[in-house]
C-alpha cells in the first residue's frame, strides 16, 4: 500500500517502529536490519533526512558492517551534502 500510492502514508506511525525504548529486546542483527529498513522505506518516499538519522543509528549498531556506510554514502551524493561524504 505505501508503494502503490494509495495515500499519504503515515510517517510517524512508521518512525515509531524504530522508537530505541521497544528495540531493546531485539538482537543486534534484528535492530540492524530493522533500521536498515525503515531507513529504505523512508528514503523511497522522499524523505531523505530521516533516512540518514535511521542509517546512522544502524551503523551505531554494527560500526564494522559495510552496508549502513554505503547507504550513507548514497544518501549523501543524492542530497549534495558534502559533510556526510567525508564521514
Amino acid at each position: 500500500r505505501l508503494l502503490a500510492g494509495d495515500k499519504s502514508p503515515d510517517w510517524a506511525a512508521i518512525a515509531a517502529v524504530g522508537d530505541p525504548a521497544k528495540l531493546g529486546q531485539l538482537s543486534v542483527d534484528d535492530r540492524f536490519r530493522l533500521l536498515g529498513g525503515l531507513a529504505d522505506v523512508f528514503a523511497g518516499g522522499g524523505k531523505p533526512a530521516e533516512a540518514i538519522d535511521l542509517w546512522k543509528r544502524a551503523a551505531a549498531e554494527k560500526p564494522g558492517d559495510l552496508t549502513s556506510r554505503a547507504a550513507l554514502f548514497n544518501l549523501a551524493l543524492l542530497t549534495n551534502n558534502a559533510a556526510l561524504q567525508s564521514e
